[in-house]
């Protein structure tokens, strides 16, 4: 990412995604060591595509869905029935 940003390397590397898989691929720990007893714990670092990273947007999904239950967010307009009135809109934004 440094790199990107100095201008080192451009988004249109041919070697960038691969670089971007096997930094996905590989399983990188973050260590937390207890300064009084010397114990050390390792915890695999959250990063897109790990188990981890799945972990905790499954987590945000369930509390969006249990904040959202039994809600109604929209109802017919009067008038006409193929158009609804909205309190909630969610978007995806995605880019290439």
């Amino acid at each position: 990412m440094s790199d990107l940003v100095k201008g080192n390397i451009r988004m249109d590397d041919e070697n960038l995604q691969k670089e971007l898989l096997l930094w996905m691929s590989s399983d990188d720990y973050n260590v937390f060591k207890n300064l009084q007893t010397g114990e050390e714990i390792y915890a695999l670092s959250c990063k897109r595509g790990n188990k981890v990273y799945a972990t905790r947007k499954t987590q945000q999904k369930n509390q969006i869905l249990d904040a959202l239950d039994g809600k109604e967010f929209d109802h017919i307009m009067k008038g006409f029935p193929n158009r609804r009135w909205t309190r909630l809109l969610m978007i995806t934004v995605s880019f290439d």
